[in-house]
């Protein structure tokens, strides 16, 4: 588990959504199929935490940034193939 940095608490946010590898993953291969955009893990942590809110957030108009595409292509291949990839 990745822990985010102290401050980032002290940064006016509403609320922080922590969210696991296996949302992560699901959220690129989201990305990828409905866009044809591959988007790395970091970039794709705002669509798991929207998806993890989806009904608290039905209804209403959310823009998200998708940023980054620096993802390994084994690494990747397994999100398409549906795994959670796992660090070495």
């Amino acid at each position: 588990m990745r822990v985010p940095v102290a401050g980032a608490f002290d940064s006016g946010a509403e609320r922080i959504v922590a969210v696991s590898d296996e949302e992560i993953a699901e959220a690129m291969l989201l990305y990828f199929c409905a866009t044809h955009n591959v988007v790395e893990g970091a970039g794709a942590a705002p669509l798991a935490a929207l998806m993890q809110e989806k009904d608290l957030m039905a209804g209403r108009r959310v823009a998200l940034i998708a940023s980054g595409g620096n993802v390994d292509t084994g690494w990747f291949r397994q999100v398409l193939e549906g795994a959670t990839p796992v660090p070495a």
